[in-house]
């Protein structure tokens, strides 16, 4: 399990298998919303800019994961597949 500090900030990244080469999209499901990740240049794995919802300053790129969700999904899209998978759980610490 992931763990991000209420007050923190941190790239996290999810490994990934079979990319296609181009025409994927990869996002994250957090606060409500669907956010695009961003594929590693080796394309083994995605992420995202991720802050707790007591951060002091906040970051623009960053999504703020609410202190009620726990879990994670990831989805692809790459049409006419839309593929939806759990991307593990996190936990936010004092």
């Amino acid at each position: 399990m992931a763990q991000l500090p209420h007050d923190g900030r941190e790239y996290f990244h999810w490994p990934v298998d079979g990319l296609p080469a181009d025409g994927v999209t990869l996002e994250v499901f957090l606060a409500g919303s669907w956010h695009p990740l961003t594929i590693a240049s080796d394309r083994k794995s995605v992420g995202l800019l991720l802050q707790g919802p007591d951060v002091d300053v906040t970051d623009p790129s960053a999504v703020t994961v609410p202190t009620d969700q726990s879990r994670i999904r990831i989805r692809a899209v790459d049409n006419p597949e839309v593929v939806v998978r759990g991307g593990g759980d996190i936990r936010l610490t004092k």
